[in-house]
């Protein structure tokens, strides 16, 4: 037999490989949007599609966090070591009913603030997010009546704003809250008129002192509600537009860590620039936001690592809601320019 010669084969060429780096790049440039998915923006993006008119909330979206630590990167939140714990949602016509299970979610959220809105409908009911601690429904429209048992267990409630609700019952009243908050609480309402209930008391007290002594000792006593007496002037105040602080600092230097030096030196600039100021140094930024909220200061000088490294300070205002990059040595012309605006 002949020998047979084995037929020449040719070997596939190995498969086309892509570059680890042109991989990485068309994954990078390949259109995808990232998503941001936490049970916090979640909740608030779901919350944002209850509402109308949310042209002030085009920073809610998926493909950014709310939070990063304890700065904000969506409009009106608040954050505290990564998580939402406030919603300052004023000024920004807001209309619809308020969907408090979408929010229900967000288990460090302890402020809310929807003043100055277009809210209707039945006033929600709050209990569903027991740990808040203060609650801001002043000037909107929400209707019918408020159940008397509205608060009852949310220990840690301290304010409540309710002022000019006009579609709300006429007969509802403050002491019908009263009971239900503690003494050291303060709650503001106004309808058409104001009703507290009585604001002095007294009485025979003949076995208050008994209780402490063998002795019984005839004995009679008096009582002032000066809270309802304050609760009335306060309301007074605001019927003619004034605001009620209770202090007048304009601004609040706020240090993010332990530099007293560095606190102390700016609010010296502006104390000898005649602006009232005041600082804290504290490396939690809660402790700012509470100074800031509980004596409603108009604006607030943050400083930071990052503020530090730039040369710069974060000015936020308050009332509009806005945080600006300003450089260190302008802060002060800048705040007077601010402050000249909300005078004039």
């Amino acid at each position: 037999m002949g020998a047979h010669a084995a037929p020449l084969v040719r070997p596939c060429p190995p498969p086309h490989s892509t570059p680890p780096l042109l991989l990485t790049l068309l994954i990078v440039f390949s259109g995808a949007v990232v998503s941001f998915d936490s049970p916090d923006s979640d909740a608030l993006l779901k919350f944002k599609n209850s509402l109308g008119d949310v042209n002030d909330l085009a920073s809610w979206n998926p493909s950014t966090s709310p939070c990063s630590g304890d700065y904000a990167s969506w409009n009106g939140v608040m954050c505290f070591s990564g998580n939402v714990w406030g919603l300052q949602l004023e000024n920004m016509n807001l209309t619809g009913e308020i969907d408090l299970d979408s929010l229900v979610p967000l288990r460090s959220l302890r402020t809310l603030s929807f003043m100055n809105n277009e809210f209707d409908g039945p006033m929600p009911d709050f209990r569903k997010l027991g740990p808040l601690k203060s609650l801001f429904l002043s000037n909107n429209q929400f209707g019918g009546e408020i159940p008397d048992d509205a608060f009852i267990g949310m220990a840690s409630l301290k304010k409540v704003y309710m002022a000019i609700n006009q579609k709300l019952s006429e007969n509802q009243r403050i002491a019908t809250f009263s009971d239900q908050l503690a003494l050291h609480r303060t709650l503001y309402w106004r309808s058409a008129y104001m009703m507290v209930g009585s604001i002095a008391a007294g009485g025979r007290y003949d076995n208050l002192i008994g209780m402490f002594c063998t002795k019984q000792v005839p004995a009679i006593g008096v009582s002032l509600g000066i809270e309802r007496v304050f609760t009335i002037m306060e309301q007074l105040q605001k019927d003619q537009n004034e605001a009620i602080r209770a202090t007048e600092t304009q601004v609040l230097v706020s240090i993010l860590g332990d530099d007293l030096t560095l606190g102390a030196e700016l609010a010296s600039e502006l104390w000898d620039a005649k602006l009232k100021a005041e600082y804290i140094v504290n490396k939690r930024m809660k402790k700012h936001i509470d100074r800031l909220l509980e004596s409603k200061i108009p604006f607030m000088v943050i400083v930071g690592e990052r503020e530090l490294n730039e040369g710069i300070v974060k000015l936020k205002d308050v009332v509009a809601n806005k945080e600006y990059d300003v450089p260190r040595n302008r802060v002060v012309e800048e705040l007077y320019q601010r402050l000249n605006g909300m005078a004039s």
